[in-house]
């Protein structure tokens, strides 16, 4: 099958980032064409389709929805355009990869479930962490012989980060730590610091319970000394420390460590990997690909991102009440 993909929004992100990722997936699968990307700037839209190899390049989404035939979809704008954006294109019937968040609030997200639902759209959520092979392999150690999790460590921490809303960035640690957890949550509740001028900037810290007595804790900082993100997993007599990012941001090396009875089992290391693929770019445009080849819905949908978004909201919000987001869960899929 011939999947004829469409990118919307070129900026940013997309250009270091999605674009890269595309052009390698193209090369290495005939049957993947990069139709057409479309962005406000006509400038901008033009040099994305001459360097990652689109075949036609639009300033006009509805033009360019008239005019390709797509079979899949990336939504790649601003968070603010993002619900707007995607429900332009469900009603085209045009299977959508969204980047994070699915929404700024839980109302957005639950009218692009509703869309998807009535048009029966796939869609999928670009959750990165979850495609990144250190989590890949955090997943399958947890999936095989690690015992029950008791309690997950997730810190993620940046450098003079003054976002007016940090909150899109930090929904990327919940929905890590609801990817490595394998289940949804029950109860959150969330203590603010003061480090941030101004609520979209503050440091914060989430305590989460969740089924079967794990309890977990992420913790969110902006404005720290240096960029580091990484988690710390711990079961009875079993252990999982992964360092995701760390001093020298993006491009620095990724390491998970497997520890049984205070020793060493199993290490993984990801300085060889290609930047696209070291951070779960390729492997989630990979896999929404595969599914919609398929016919088959991809993961996570825009359904299992409802916890992420009504924490991620809560943070915006600074909501230090307890959250009770049993009613917010969804089957969760590891993808």
């Amino acid at each position: 099958m011939d999947l004829r993909i469409g990118v919307i929004g070129c900026g940013g992100f997309a250009g270091y980032a999605h674009g890269p990722a595309l052009a390698a997936l193209a090369s290495r699968d005939r049957g993947i064409t990069l139709a057409a990307c479309c962005d406000l700037d006509g400038a901008r839209a033009s040099e994305y389709s001459q360097d990652f190899g689109f075949a036609r390049a639009y300033t006009n989404l509805d033009e360019m929805l008239d005019q390709e035939s797509l079979d899949a979809a990336l939504v790649l704008v601003a968070p603010r355009h993002t619900a707007s954006v995607v429900a332009r294109v469900i009603p085209r019937r045009v299977p959508v990869l969204l980047e994070k968040p699915p929404g700024l609030t839980l109302g957005e997200l639950d009218h692009l479930i509703q869309l998807a639902d009535e048009h029966g759209v796939p869609t999928q959520v670009a959750f990165n962490r979850r495609y990144m092979p250190l989590l890949r392999e955090a997943r399958a150690i947890l999936d095989g012989d690690f015992p029950p999790i008791m309690e997950i460590h997730y810190e993620l921490i940046r450098f003079d980060r003054r976002d007016p809303d940090f909150s899109t960035t930090a929904i990327h640690a919940i929905d890590a730590v609801r990817f490595l957890a394998g289940r949804p949550f029950q109860v959150a509740t969330i203590r603010f610091g003061d480090s941030g001028e101004g609520s979209g900037s503050a440091d914060a810290t989430i305590f989460i319970e969740g089924e079967d007595g794990l309890s977990a804790i992420i913790q969110i900082q902006p404005r720290a000394g240096l960029v580091s993100e990484g988690f710390r997993l711990h079961g009875v007599g079993a252990s999982l420390v992964g360092q995701i990012v760390g001093p020298g941001g993006a491009h620095s090396s990724g390491r998970l460590e497997y520890w049984r009875d205070d020793a060493l089992k199993y290490s993984y290391q990801d300085d060889q990997l290609p930047f696209v693929e070291k951070h779960g770019i390729y492997g989630e445009l990979a896999a929404f690909c595969e599914a919609v080849t398929a016919g088959v819905q991809p993961s996570p949908t825009l359904a299992e991102c409802r916890q992420q978004v009504a924490l991620m909201q809560a943070l915006r919000e600074r909501v230090s009440r307890p959250l009770d987001l049993r009613d917010l869960a969804e089957s969760l899929c590891s993808a």
